[in-house]
């Protein structure tokens, strides 16, 4: 599924235990709620590792980090372990700056994300 806002390119790629939500361009307050439905409907596919590749993020404002942040929360309730992967040294930046890089699990690149060890099954 793409995102239609030329600012702000989203896919999404099915791996046999995670979605993948590819994010390019401009993640604020105008394109964030685009971000949303697309980690809603990661989310509905009932995944074990939800990644969120952010590595052609240009711009990240307020909006932006507010949808990381409610996107951790809602993985956290679904049981669904959240990841970024190959985050821009901009992104780097703004999330050590908040202190919000300790609570997110970062990766240099999403082929690392993906070779992280999970449980095979989780528990209710």
């Amino acid at each position: 599924m793409d995102g239609l806002d030329p600012q702000l390119a989203l896919t999404r790629t099915t791996y046999p235990q995670a979605q993948v939500i590819h994010a390019a361009g401009v993640l604020d307050y105008l394109h964030a709620p685009l971000f949303r439905v697309q980690i809603d409907a990661a989310l509905r596919n009932n995944p074990l590792d939800l990644i969120l590749e952010l590595s052609g993020v240009q711009l990240c404002d307020s909006s932006g980090l507010s949808e990381l942040i409610d996107a951790r929360r809602q993985a956290e309730a679904a049981k669904v372990r959240l990841m970024l992967a190959a985050v821009p040294g901009n992104l780097t930046r703004q999330l050590t700056i908040t202190g919000l890089a300790a609570v997110f699990d970062s990766y240099p690149t999403l082929d690392d994300a993906l070779q992280q060890d999970r449980p095979p099954t989780r528990s209710s």
